[in-house]
């Protein structure tokens, strides 16, 4: 397991609660691609989709080109590359398995970028009827 699996797994227990049931990293997010000085400041999930966010020193154009290029190699293929209205990037890409949904943007007051990724193991693309989900029903 990685560290970052590590870190995202230990905080799906709350203190003196019932442990909320968040997806696997391995069955949502099974080719995890991050930078290597990335920082994990939150993660939020449910049974079947998780989100990550993280951190790193790079800018989000450099972030831009390492997803995009991440995403045109296999298993990888990138579906859509969009810029939204507060001019953030958002990427989405299958991979055979469970998508990627990818957004990144500036790191507010401070030098390089802010990156979130959702995967959802329920998810299914293209064509799917209208009971499947995306990870938009998140549980911090």
């Amino acid at each position: 397991m990685s560290a970052l699996a590590a870190v995202v797994l230990a905080g799906t227990v709350a203190c003196g609660r019932e442990p909320v049931k968040v997806a696997k990293v391995s069955d949502v997010l099974p080719n995890l691609p991050i930078p290597q000085d990335a920082k994990v400041i939150s993660r939020a999930g449910s049974e079947d989709a998780l989100q990550i966010v993280f951190t790193t020193e790079a800018t989000p154009d450099q972030m831009s080109a390492f997803y995009r290029t991440t995403f045109t190699r296999p298993p990888w293929h990138l579906v859509s590359d969009q810029k939204t209205a507060d001019g953030a990037l958002t990427l989405y890409a299958e991979s055979g398995g469970p998508p990627m949904w990818v957004t990144i943007r500036s790191t507010a007051g401070e030098s390089g970028s802010t990156v979130e990724l959702s995967g959802a193991s329920a998810y299914k693309p293209r064509g799917a009827d209208s009971t499947t989900r995306g990870p938009g029903s998140l549980h911090s």
